[in-house]
């Protein structure tokens, strides 16, 4: 069994201060990934892939091929978060960010998810005390709130 996973995070946040959310079709128990809950883009990093190889590939599958010049000035930062799932594996995910102008409809190219919404701070909150949320996704929003504010 998979002791541990590796994978890459972009939030994309609009010039309103949204944030761009997916939602999940498909559930993956092991990874606390179940139908319903949303996340900003995630994707696993593939053993021949870089960082940001993994990055552009979670664009064109998960956002959609037609924003990929939109995209291409994501940040990423070089230190990857840390934690584990609550069946034991442990994760270590590293995370970009990018600011957009416009919201747009993301149209993803896996199966797995659908684009969901882009939520304001305080409906992210909401969402958090529903469960609604991804586990990584808090720390994801914490980490790219300290570095937007940190670029802006």
């Amino acid at each position: 069994m998979t002791k541990e996973v590796v994978g890459v995070a972009l939030c994309v946040r609009s010039g309103r201060g949204t944030i761009l959310f997916i939602e999940e079709l498909k559930a993956k128990p092991a990874f606390d990934k179940h139908i319903g809950l949303l996340s900003v883009p995630l994707e696993t990093i593939e053993d021949e892939e870089n960082v940001g190889d993994a990055t552009r590939r979670l664009i064109l599958e998960e956002i959609g091929s037609s924003l990929l010049d939109t995209l291409k000035g994501f940040q990423l930062l070089e230190v990857p978060l840390c934690g584990t799932y609550a069946s034991g594996i442990s994760f270590r995910l590293y995370v970009a960010w990018v600011d957009v102008e416009d919201e747009f409809r993301a149209c993803p190219t896996d199966s797995d998810i659908a684009h969901n919404g882009w939520y304001t701070e305080s409906q992210i909150q909401e969402l958090q005390a529903q469960g609604r949320l991804r586990v990584e996704v808090p720390l994801v929003l914490a980490l790219c709130h300290d570095r937007m504010q940190t670029t802006t």
